[in-house]
């Protein structure tokens, strides 16, 4: 199964986000990067923006195994998720499985907002993206664009 998923940190962003696609690449081997961008927050009231972006992976895991192990990567880096405002307070991580597909055909997926443009240029699609932030995962230095990516 193809999962169409999000990363979000707002907490040492740029940290967070670089290692967790490094974590991400030694759990499952490959995935697709979107670009990263940084977003003000939504939904909640913070001073500190966002760094997100999109990935798509490829599992074996059925969703709920998939969510458990995305978990426990936001344990690692310190997101308290026992606190019942977990969703509206800052958060060195957050990963989110947003739709899966057999084939793994996302464009039609109904994403946030400040997502869309992502989704799109996975596709293929030419779109302008204001606010892109070039990622170093694992040392690599990565292109403001989506690529492929393959644990080192």
């Amino acid at each position: 199964m193809y999962y169409l998923c999000s990363i979000g940190s707002n907490i040492e962003p740029i940290h967070h986000v670089n290692r967790v696609i490094g974590e991400l690449l030694e759990q499952f081997g490959r995935l697709t990067l979107s670009s990263a961008i940084r977003t003000q927050p939504v939904g909640m009231v913070s001073q500190n923006d966002f760094i997100n972006c999109l990935f798509v992976i490829h599992s074996p895991h059925p969703r709920e195994e998939l969510k458990r192990r995305f978990i426990q990567l936001e344990l690692a880096h310190g997101r308290d998720r026992g606190d019942p405002a977990c969703k509206i307070r800052d958060r060195p991580l957050d990963i989110d499985i947003l739709a899966s597909d057999e084939a793994g055909h996302f464009l039609h997926v109904e994403v946030d907002e400040y997502l869309r443009d992502l989704l799109a240029e996975l596709h293929g699609m030419p779109v302008e993206i204001a606010g892109k932030i070039a990622l170093s995962p694992q040392g690599r230095r990565l292109d403001t664009r989506p690529q492929m990516l393959e644990r080192s």
